[in-house]
């Protein structure tokens, strides 16, 4: 075995070890939230849901994995990327199927980074558009690219559709191999 394949197997079982946990306290939370349907959810004094710091209601339903990786749905306006092969978030979501394989522009301001996990940056993108129902508002952007949280980027990178990383990682859209500029 290669040192890359064990790197890649250990990496794939911290991710499933870390969905468990949150799956485990998603089922938790949501068992608690059923049984006490009358009693309004715990909040600090700034109206944040005590579980995980974001506003009531603002991250999906879903038991770990990519949804549990998922930003909040912040109140963002951010301008589309200019040229023939710019998109807004939510058209890439609409159109991953046609986009699949597909080298595209999106601009967007950056919610989240997770730093090398399977040797690349996991950069969450929020432009304003999509809609917390569809679950069309955060793209998952890799690179090798580390942007701060608050950065507004733009990225060039290749969609890829329905893309299973196993473990429960599974993206309706992800861009992949991204390059970032400011």
């Amino acid at each position: 075995m290669t040192c890359e394949y064990l790197r890649t197997c250990i990496c794939l079982m911290l991710i499933l070890s870390v969905a468990v946990m949150v799956s485990s306290c998603r089922d938790k939370q949501t068992q608690e939230r059923k049984t006490e349907k009358t009693a309004p959810a715990e909040t600090d004094p700034h109206g944040q849901d005590s579980f995980h710091g974001g506003p009531k209601g603002s991250i999906p339903a879903g038991s770990g994995g990519s949804l549990g990786a998922r930003g909040l749905k912040e109140d963002i306006t951010v301008e589309k990327a200019p040229g023939n092969n710019a998109y807004a978030i939510a058209e890439v979501f609409e159109k991953r199927t046609d986009l699949n394989g597909s080298r595209v522009v999106v601009r967007g301001k950056v919610v989240k980074i997770s730093k090398n996990i399977m040797g690349r940056n996991w950069i969450h993108l929020q432009d304003g558009s999509g809609e917390l129902d569809k679950e069309n508002y955060d793209l998952v952007v890799t690179s090798q690219a580390a942007p701060s949280v608050g950065d507004v980027i733009t990225i060039t990178g290749t969609v890829h559709a329905d893309k299973d990383f196993g473990a429960g990682y599974r993206y309706d859209v992800i861009i992949e191999e991204a390059e970032v500029t400011e």
